[in-house]
């Protein structure tokens, strides 16, 4: 390989926008240095000339991230280098929670007996709206923090939950 694209690429409203450098692999100098944007999905082309040497470099950027480079070098006609690169975004860290994991096991529990078991082992007051009284949740969970827990029976009962200060509040 004579050449290598140093790049970067970013995402947002469906435009790519790409850092590159082209650099000689071995010598590290810079033959070729381009930002531009491309709308996600399509592919743009830059042109360079390292002497009697022809580079090409096509990129694309897609809307989850992820793209594509690919390199081809020419010299008096003849390719001399093509690469291909495929990238894609490292995943998100994983949201931390500043609550306790728990685990539930429940079928056809409660669902006011259940949330009121949550202020107890939290020691938030809790307050639950008639709406909510008398229906029945069912739920199997391991080792999620509790507020991601209660988020989850509300949203799989249609029901609405404020976590505040020291409180939580159920209705619909």
């Amino acid at each position: 390989m004579i050449y290598w694209p140093v790049y970067g690429m970013s995402v947002h409203d469906n435009v790519a926008t790409f850092h590159v450098d082209i650099t000689e692999k071995e010598s590290g100098r810079s033959i070729s240095k381009a930002d531009f944007d491309v709308a996600a999905g399509e592919w743009k082309t830059i042109e360079a000339k390292d002497g009697a040497r022809d580079i090409q470099l096509r990129a694309r950027g897609n809307s989850d991230g992820s793209g594509e480079i690919v390199l081809v070098a020419t010299e008096n006609g003849a390719r001399i280098q093509m690469n291909a690169f495929t990238f894609t975004p490292k995943p998100a860290p994983a949201s931390k929670s500043k609550y306790e994991p728990i685990s539930l096991d429940l079928k056809d529990a409660d669902i006011e007996n259940v949330i009121n078991v949550f202020g107890e082992l939290t020691g938030y007051d809790v307050s639950v709206g008639a709406a909510v009284k008398g229906k029945q949740v069912t739920i199997q969970v391991v080792d999620m923090p509790w507020d991601q827990a209660l988020r989850k029976i509300a949203n799989d009962n249609g029901i609405t939950i404020t976590i505040g200060e020291k409180k939580i509040f159920a209705d619909r």
